[in-house]
Parts: structure tokens; sequence; C-alpha cells
């Protein structure tokens, strides 16, 4: 055997040494700590751990809404110090994945060489720029959050040495080629993964019937960032900026417009209140497929002088501070609607369909009603009810803030996304 030169090994002694002195000057300073040093320092729980985890964050996305919130969060708010997220970008033809890219970088992630996706022929080299990118930036845990992330990297989970978990957020099953995505991603992508995050138990308990095990299940209700999500006194400024009389009663939603969302079935409700309720307007903000559509029921049921669509608006929580009335008439199953809970931390009384994830945002009767899926005549009633009664909107708006302070902080969805990336990270 060659012997090794006296230079390498003076350094990796002196190494050790440091090494040793340091790890021994941090446990006399935990024992002083956690003995109180004679009431002279501060208790503490724990020494910050001196690894940085890199998490690399694979996601496409078809439109902003609730998964892209819960996203931007964790990027912001997950502790630097012990936690740095890479986010690897897909290039598309679809506006929406740059816009997240745009939102990502300005949020706090560092950004990654970009995944080329040019539809399912490209899969495998989609695969191995994941596989070269956990290399290069020696990620410690790869977390896919969209449906298509979870199907291939599931496939190729032998191929990708790195623990990797996935987010299921929701499926929407609107035609039979969604239907056929959602099966192969539950059977041969979320069954094959390290570890699985869900949003509520409603969805765990579809994960477990699709035959995902109960062990790498992870339940994390979403958390509201208190401060960005409350009243900011900007409730007429916005209402002029949209066109909003300052006299209308307005219910409406901020988040993704697209059909599953069931907004055709909130402007037939207000047109049966219109005489009724002469003031009485819709405020849906945001971006979808189902703009147009909408837009044309409202000329078709002449009641655009009452709809208001103005698109994209980066200020959620002042576009929410417009409307009076949060109002999901989802008709399709949802995880857990980002949007109920943001609209609930401004103080907003809400009316959701009781459907999947939607009933465990809300108490019926204390921060809002549930109605039937597609029922628009119970829809209306509901929103007779509150309109008709502000006393009733005040209390459920308040009762509606509260519970969402505590029970659905950000501080605790960040906790405990922290313990179950350090759980799967571990397993490397």
């Amino acid at each position: 055997m060659q012997e090794r030169p006296k230079h390498i090994i003076y350094g990796e002694v002196k190494l050790m040494h440091d090494l040793s002195f340091r790890f021994s000057e941090e446990s006399i300073a935990y024992d002083l700590m956690r003995r109180g040093n004679h009431g002279l320092v501060p208790r503490r729980s724990k020494v910050k751990s001196l690894m940085v985890h890199k998490i690399l964050y694979v996601s496409r996305t078809w439109a902003m809404g609730g998964a892209q919130s819960i996203i931007l969060s964790l990027i912001r708010s997950l502790p630097k110090d012990r936690f740095q997220i890479y986010v690897a970008p897909f290039r598309t033809d679809c506006p929406a994945d740059a816009q997240f890219e745009k939102e990502a970088a300005k949020a706090g992630a560092t950004l990654t060489e970009p995944i080329d996706w040019r539809g399912w022929k490209s899969w495998r080299s989609c695969i191995d720029t994941i596989g070269q990118l956990t290399e290069t930036h020696n990620i410690d845990l790869v977390h896919v959050h969209d449906n298509v992330s979870n199907l291939i990297t599931g496939l190729s989970r032998k191929k990708l040495r790195t623990p990797i978990v996935a987010s299921a957020y929701g499926w929407w099953e609107l035609n039979t080629k969604l239907k056929l995505l959602y099966a192969l991603e539950k059977r041969l992508g979320l069954t094959r993964m390290d570890g699985v995050y869900t949003v509520s138990e409603d969805m765990a308990r579809k994960l477990r019937l699709a035959g995902v095990s109960d062990e790498i299940i992870t339940v994390i209700h979403t958390g509201i960032d208190l401060e960005t999500w409350s009243p900011q006194g900007s409730r007429e400024q916005v209402r002029r900026q949209f066109g909003i009389p300052a006299a209308s009663l307005v219910v409406g939603s901020v988040g993704r417009i697209s059909s599953e969302k069931g907004y055709d079935h909130l402007l037939h409700a207000v047109n049966s209140l219109r005489e009724e309720l002469p003031d009485l307007a819709v405020l849906l903000v945001g971006k979808g497929p189902d703009m147009g559509r909408l837009a044309a029921l409202a000329n078709e049921l002449a009641i655009s002088d009452r709809v208001f669509l103005p698109g994209y608006f980066e200020n959620g929580a002042a576009a929410l501070e417009a409307t009076d009335i949060a109002v999901l008439p989802s008709v399709l199953d949802e995880g857990f609607p980002t949007a109920s809970m943001e609209a609930q931390a401004v103080g907003l009384p809400i009316i959701a369909s009781d459907i999947g994830g939607t009933r465990e945002t809300i108490e019926k009767g204390i921060t809002g009603l549930l109605v039937e899926p597609g029922n628009r005549i119970e829809l209306a009633e509901a929103i007779r009810f509150l309109a008709s009664n502000d006393k009733k909107r005040q209390e459920m708006g308040q009762a509606a803030k509260e519970r969402i302070a505590r029970d659905f902080s950000l501080k605790k969805m960040i906790a405990e996304m922290a313990e179950f990336y350090d759980l799967h990270i571990k397993t490397k």
C-alpha cells in the first residue's frame, strides 16, 4: 500500500480536532442554556443543526392556484438555516409555468437548469435531467408537486437515487384522459414514493383506497400567513380599480377560474336574486380556462354589469377585502381548498360546497354555510340569508378569522413540513 503524504494526514487530524472542539463547545453551550446558567442564560430547547439540507422542488403548472400558493409559502417560510429550496422550472408552452418560475425566484428559491417538457414522449429525458440536477446540486430530497411529476418520478423510482416525496393536493376528473392520468399517478407513481404528503383526511382516505400505504401518508393541513392574508384597509380603492360600485354587496372568490369550481352555478344563483337583491355583484379574481365561458354566460343572463372578472391580481388579500361573502361552489372534490382558508383569514363568512376536503375547512353554521354541490336553489338561499343579515356575516367572519389563526397558521404547517422532510432525509 502506498504511504499517504504526511501533510494530508496532518490536515485530517487537525480537521477532526477542530470539529471535536466545535462540538464540545456547542455541548457546553447547550448544557449552560438547558441549566439556565444560574438564571443568567435564557432557556433553549435545542441547538440549531449545522446541516442545511437541499431540497429540489419539481412542479408543472397549468394555472396559478391553491397548490402554487402552498409551494410558494414553503419556499418563503421554511427555516433557511435548515433547508435550501431549489426549483427545477419546466420549459413548456404554458404561460403558467413561466409565471410560477418567476414567483418561485421572487419567493427565494434557487432556480436550477430547466426541465424541457415536450409532452409524454419527453418523459425519459426529463427524468435524466432530474437525476443530473440531484447530482450537480447535491440534493438531499426531491419533492414532486404535480400529477405528471408524481407519475414520471414514480415510474423511474429505481433510477433516481435520492429520496423522493410527493404532494397529493387533489384530483378533478373532468374527462377520460385526466381519469387515466390520475389512475396511473396513484397506482404507479404515489405507491412507489418514500413519502406522500397530502392536505386533508379526505385525501388520505382516497390515497389508501388507491393502494398507497398508510405508513407513507402524512396529512398536513394548509397553513395561512396571517400577516399576508389580513385586512389592509384597501376595500374602496380595490373596488374603484375593478369598477365595482361602492354600494354593491359582493360575493365571489380569489383563485383559479376553471369548470370544476362551479362558478356557473354562482352566476345562475345571482341571476335568480337580481330583483330581490339589486346591489348583488360577483367578483371572481384569477385566471383559468373558464373565464371566457363565464363572461359569455354573464352576457347570456344579462348580468354582465354585475359580474367582474379582472384576471390575475397580485394582492389577493386586498381583492378579498373588496368582497362581502366568499363563495366556493365546487362541483368536484377539493383536497383542502386554499381559497377557503385565505378568505376566512381575511375575515369573510363563506358559502361552499359540502364536498371532499372542503368541509374540513369550515365549521358549519359558525364560520360559514355548506350547500349541496351543483344545487343552485340551495346556493341562492344561502346567499340570500347572509346578504340579508349583516350581523350574521360579521359574526361568521370574525369566527372564521379566529379559527384560522388558532388551527391553521403558517407556523404550524411549516413546523410539520420540516418534520416531514427530516424524517425522509434521514432515510437517505
